[in-house]
């Protein structure tokens, strides 16, 4: 799935706390819901594994924005439409460069393939264990992976990596 947001990048903003209650900054709220609307447009839908997201920043200025900030507006703006779950993600690159005539955001999803000689446990990575006896697994040729719960932990061939 693929998809470019025309227009300057917003990096997401902390919520305001006014005595019990946090709200959201309007220009955050307003950066979401513009890239759901487009995402739904484009006729984007849920995936239910893991996933790979590549999302390239292209801003007008040099005026200083965080990089996680900006990745982090994407990713919440995009959970239940790109993805269950932003949890899902298990594989995650993000540029930021300046296009003076071009400001946008391209945004990468798709699902995290299974490789020659890589074993994923999907149903592990996406549950907690509580037990850490049962978050062993044997899953290749009688090798027990202490981590098979991890989100991003992939064992290829008897090595951790």
């Amino acid at each position: 799935m693929k998809l470019t947001i025309l227009g300057n990048p917003v990096p997401k903003e902390r919520p305001r706390v006014y005595g019990r209650h946090a709200v959201t900054p309007s220009r955050t709220q307003e950066a979401e819901n513009w890239i759901k609307f487009s995402a739904r447009k484009e006729g984007f839908n849920p995936l239910s594994g893991l996933v790979r997201m590549e999302l390239r920043f292209f801003r007008s200025n040099a005026v200083p924005a965080d990089i996680d900030n900006l990745a982090k507006l994407v990713q919440d703006a995009l959970n239940g439409i790109a993805y269950l779950d932003d949890r899902q993600i298990v594989y995650l690159a993000v540029t930021k460069e300046i296009d003076r005539d071009n400001p946008r955001t391209e945004i990468e999803v798709v699902p995290e393939t299974v490789r020659e000689g890589i074993t994923r446990r999907i149903d592990l990575a996406l549950r907690e264990r509580s037990d850490p006896e049962e978050s062993q697994d044997t899953h290749c040729d009688g090798c027990t992976c202490p981590e098979a719960n991890l989100n991003a932990t992939m064992h290829v061939e008897g090595e951790w990596k």
